[in-house]
């Protein structure tokens, strides 16, 4: 007898594993629902927020309109796709359209965050990019940093490794 919900598994399976249906676990589904409905939330949220950003007489400013809602679906559709597009990438051969949808998301993130830019004054605008150059600069050595540090670690375990398997060779000789 089983519990509603719980999966039945195979007498010879170990016990927790989850049944397989399909393409994947129901580990697998779960989670590729939770991302794709938290980043078409996420999606939907910022193009909605672009979308009803305004330029006023001081600065700018957030009014909602259609074009909030629309932006909105857009951005949701977007990133509902996209984890669509991850899903059907572990079993069709779809990786350069994924890498290309990847690299068009990136491209999208830069121009949202660069988009309100054009509500600055020249006067300010020259001091925001010398920040953002800054930031660029700082951030890419802290990038620098962190893979040295990493190629270190795998280059100090790697003879670990070798030893290991050397050992276990070894037994299997024995």
């Amino acid at each position: 007898m089983t519990l509603p919900g719980t999966a039945k598994t195979d007498s010879g399976a170990a016990s927790g594993s989850v049944e397989k249906t399909g393409s994947g676990s129901k580990k697998e589904r779960d989670f590729l629902r939770i991302a794709s409905l938290s980043t078409a939330l996420a999606f939907g949220t910022v193009l909605g927020s672009m979308a009803s950003l305004h330029k006023d007489a001081s600065a700018f400013s957030f009014q909602f309109s259609g074009e909030t809602l629309v932006g909105f679906a857009i951005g949701a559709a977007v990133g509902f796709l996209y984890w669509k597009l991850v899903s059907l990438s572990a079993t069709l051969r779809t990786s350069l359209l994924l890498r290309v949808a990847s690299v068009l998301l990136l491209l999208g993130s830069v121009g949202v965050f660069l988009y309100p830019l054009r509500f600055l004054s020249s006067e300010k605008l020259a001091e925001v990019w010398q920040g953002l150059a800054a930031d660029a600069i700082v951030l890419s050595l802290l990038g620098v940093i962190l893979w040295r540090i990493k190629r270190f670690l795998d280059r100090d375990s790697a003879p670990a490794a070798i030893e290991v398997n050397k050992s276990a060779t070894n037994q299997k000789i024995n």
